[in-house]
């Protein structure tokens, strides 16, 4: 290359440098003019056009360079962020994966395709990028971080929390990490330390709201009901047009039970954010806790919105309670056990509207729901479906019957096991001395409250020291294992089957519980079972409670057998256990 082009290349790449890319297209153009095949002044052009945004431009000459020079690292990675700000995300991904045939530690080209691979959620494809990339470069913590984000996206928390931890040894004050890694640890229930690292944050960034917003939300969870008020409230300080931080005071308010501000408060998220289903949902069930029914069943049927991908078929023929007199309703069961038990009693109801009601249920359910007053038919949830006219989710039934607190329908049992088991464990039950009490204390630990309703199975020690009661244990799958090595453990019968992992069906547990003086059970679909049955029960509930149980009360009106024993404070079960064991020595 002559001198005088030369000069213009050097000229080209010191504006390129400061920033001015014209003069620098003007110097690269007129040293191109004299020799139009000097392929790293055609790359230094190519490079001047994808940063100021010029993708086409840029991708044809970054392909006429890897033309030229087909091994070119740097051509090829360029070529494929060109291609890939165009949209053409395969080819993009041709260019990268080119690159790294040619040179497999090429943490740039890594570190690029896995960017690409996560623009298109291909979690594993990415996450085996950057660990490529970071074995090449293992302290670089932006690769990390990448790694990080790829291993929340796929739930794998106990990896990304050693990433996150790895990251923070690096670069302490990494705020990205400490965000990340606290809600890593929350997903892990370990909430304490979460809450550590989103003070880090707020070390860092005090005014941060979205950090005080998440901090909120964990002190509701450890039940620091105070403390999630007051984080919430600074959210909002620090972000007044924060419609998040709004339904975060919300919900703390209503743990608190201040639920008029409750409302207020989601009233304000849905003024600064109208398309927001959570905060329709908490304002619903803020209203039913309450007891305001007719204003919280329109919230509550926002609730398939609030979980990501809907896990429930969207209906077609939806039925809004019109008379069906000659055709099918069908009733969809679409939560837990618990929630069939509870809300199937609708069934009669809706066969007051319909010629036929026809009921799909969980399997576990299916024989006692066949036994329900107005069903006619009951479909295992995954077989074919019978021809109907209208559908409905069996918990949106309240809603289009009109149900307010005073009109529930509370008639029990309205479940029945069969006649031959429930006669074979009433004489079973006859060799058991004294009263015949059934426990259960573990819930579902999928559900994200479960750590405050359900209860260790030592929290109900004081009750095994009242003498006269037969003790018999309904605890089936999670929980079970709390009874090996219990000190109690030979006073507490277990149902034939469950020791050897054969559990017992529901209709077989119904069919022992309708033979039991009592069932004392935490908030789980025991509860709602023994309710259904008609079976006296005593449920330990948490301080903060599912709508369903409404607030501040002894019983409930779902359910005329049930009393309800609430803690007093928050996580705190001694004192439910103390008042139910003095209950019980009265009672017997």
């Amino acid at each position: 290359m002559a001198k005088d082009s030369q000069a213009l290349v050097s000229q080209g790449v010191t504006l390129h440098q400061r920033g001015d890319y014209s003069g620098a297209e003007i110097c690269y153009r007129s040293a191109l003019a004299e020799h139009p095949d000097d392929w790293n002044v055609v790359y230094l052009l190519a490079t001047c056009f994808l940063q100021v945004g010029r993708f086409d431009e840029s991708r044809e000459l970054f392909a006429q360079v890897v033309a030229a020079c087909p091994k070119s690292p740097d051509a090829l990675n360029n070529l494929g962020l060109a291609c890939q700000a165009l949209g053409d995300i395969a080819a993009a991904r041709d260019a990268f994966e080119t690159a790294l045939m040619y040179y497999p530690k090429f943490d740039q080209a890594l570190f690029n395709l896995g960017r690409l691979l996560e623009s298109q959620a291909a979690w594993e494809d990415a996450e085996r990028c950057y660990c490529r990339a970071i074995k090449v470069k293992p302290a670089d913590a932006n690769l990390l971080l990448r790694l990080l984000h790829v291993l929340t996206q796929q739930r794998k928390w106990k990896i990304a929390e050693t990433i996150g931890r790895l990251i923070l040894q690096i670069e302490p004050p990494s705020i990205d990490a400490h965000v990340t890694l606290a809600f890593v640890l929350a997903k892990q229930s370990l909430l304490k330390e979460s809450i550590e690292h989103y003070q880090a944050v707020l070390h860092i960034q005090p005014d941060f709201a979205e950090i005080h917003a998440s901090l909120g939300t964990l002190y509701e969870k450890l039940g620091r009901i105070e403390d999630a008020v007051a984080s919430a409230e600074l959210a909002v300080t620090f972000h007044p047009a924060y419609a998040e931080g709004y339904n975060t005071l919300g919900t703390a308010l209503r743990a608190a039970g201040r639920f008029d501000e409750a409302v207020a408060a989601f009233d304000r998220a849905l003024a600064l954010q109208p398309a927001f289903p959570l905060a329709e949902f908490n304002r619903g069930t803020t209203y039913l806790i309450s007891g305001r029914f007719t204003e919280g069943w329109p919230g509550y049927a926002r609730r398939f919105e609030i979980d990501g991908p809907r896990s429930v078929p969207v209906l077609t023929r939806e039925w809004n309670g019109e008379p069906l007199p000659h055709a099918t309703l069908l009733i969809r069961c679409e939560q837990g056990l618990g929630d069939t038990l509870q809300f199937i009693r609708y069934a009669a109801l809706a066969k007051q509207r319909a010629g036929r009601v026809v009921v799909e249920a969980p399997a576990l359910l299916a024989d006692l729901v066949a036994t329900v007053p107005g069903v006619d038919a009951v479909i295992v949830a995954g077989q074919s479906l019978p021809g109907f006219a209208a559908e409905i989710y069996l918990l949106d039934l309240p809603r289009v019957l009109g149900t307010t607190l005073e009109t529930i329908p509370c008639q029990a049992p309205y479940i029945s096991p069969s006649a031959d088991r429930a006669a074979h464990w009433r004489e079973q039950m006859q060799l058991l001395a004294g009263c015949r009490v059934g426990i259960c204390w573990q819930g579902n630990p999928q559900f994200p409250y479960d750590r405050l309703r359900s209860i260790p199975l030592i929290a109900f020690d004081p009750l095994f020291d009242v003498e006269g009661v037969s003790w018999i244990s309904l605890q089936q799958g999670p929980g079970r294992s709390q009874l090996a090595g219990h000190p109690q453990r030979s006073r507490i019968q277990e149902l034939p089957g469950a020791r050897d992992g054969k559990l017992p069906t529901m209709a077989e547990t119904a069919a022992v519980m309708r033979s039991l003086d009592l069932v004392i059970t935490s908030d789980t679909s025991v509860a709602h079972l023994a309710g259904a049955l008609d079976v006296p029960t005593w449920l330990a509930l948490s301080r903060y409670p599912e709508w369903r149980w409404l607030w501040d009360r002894e019983t409930s009106p779902w359910y005329p057998s049930m009393r309800i024993f609430r803690q007093t404070t928050y996580c705190d079960w001694n004192d439910v256990f103390a008042r139910i064991a003095e209950e019980l020595k009265r009672k017997l």
